[in-house]
Parts: structure tokens; C-alpha cells; sequence
């Protein structure tokens, strides 16, 4: 096999690779407003060289990276007062891994404190609603979700 090419595998191992990548930096950047730049950039690299990330996308693919990003995402949009991509984020983490529903109470007590809760509420179920509509018109209508 030539060293150049770009074998099944490694295509099928890339996404969740990029997704840690891009999980990595704006753990980077959401360290970086509140903490010193060497300290933001040694939390971005704790993660990254993590061996349970590392493995877990590397050597076995799997896609839990998507969810943390989306986790990670769903926390940066709330720093950054975007409540509403916040909710739709949250709402598409739960709805790729039920365990997202764990991260609730940080983001129930980010809000408390943002005063902003009934918003996200509304939102949420909005975008809750939305993506487990598209979610089940794969599985229950095959060919539904291609013509939206």
C-alpha cells in the first residue's frame, strides 16, 4: 500500500478526530477568557492527549467526540449570551447520546445566573421537538427526512 493514500479506514477514524481537534481548541478558547494563556493552552492539551480520547477516536473510531463537541459548543454559546443555539445544541446532544442530560444542572445554573431560563426553556423544547421530528422520520418513514 503507498504511504499517500487514503485507506477506508483512516477516512472513517477522521471525523472524530477533527471533532476532538475543534473540541480541543475552544476548550482552549473558553479557558482563555478566564484563566492565564499557558494555563488555557495545558487544558486544551489535557484533553486532546487524554488516553481515553485519544483511543477512543483513534484507534477505535467511535463518534462519542461529536457529542462532547456538541456539549463543549452548547457551553461556549451559553458564554457567549447565544441561548437559543445553546438550547439547539443541548437539544442534539441529548438527542445523540441520552447521557447529555447530564450536563442539565451546569446549564440550568449558567442561566439561573444569566436570568435567562424561561428563554432557554422555550427554546429547548423548540429545537428538542425539531431534531427528534427529523430524528424519528428516518426510522418510522424512511424517505421522509430527504424531502425536507
Amino acid at each position: 500500500m503507498k504511504p499517500w493514500a487514503f485507506s477506508q479506514q483512516k477516512s472513517v477514524k477522521l471525523p472524530s478526530i477533527l471533532a476532538d481537534i475543534a473540541t480541543a481548541y475552544l476548550i482552549y478558547w473558553l479557558a482563555d477568557k478566564v484563566l492565564p494563556s499557558k494555563i488555557s493552552l495545558l487544558a486544551a492539551a489535557f484533553y486532546i492527549f487524554n488516553p481515553a480520547i485519544f483511543i477512543n477516536s483513534t484507534f477505535w473510531g467511535q463518534v462519542d467526540s461529536f457529542f462532547t463537541l456538541l456539549v463543549v459548543l452548547a457551553v461556549f454559546m451559553i458564554s457567549e449570551k447565544k441561548v437559543s443555539l445553546s438550547a439547539g445544541l443541548f437539544a442534539a446532544a441529548v438527542l445523540m447520546k441520552p447521557q447529555g442530560i447530564i450536563f442539565l444542572p451546569v446549564l440550568f445554573f449558567e442561566l439561573v445566573r444569566l436570568k435567562s431560563v424561561k428563554h432557554f426553556f422555550g427554546n429547548g423544547r423548540y429545537w428538542f421537538g425539531h431534531c427528534a421530528g427529523h430524528r424519528t422520520s428516518v426510522f418510522v418513514w424512511p424517505g421522509a427526512a430527504v424531502d425536507v
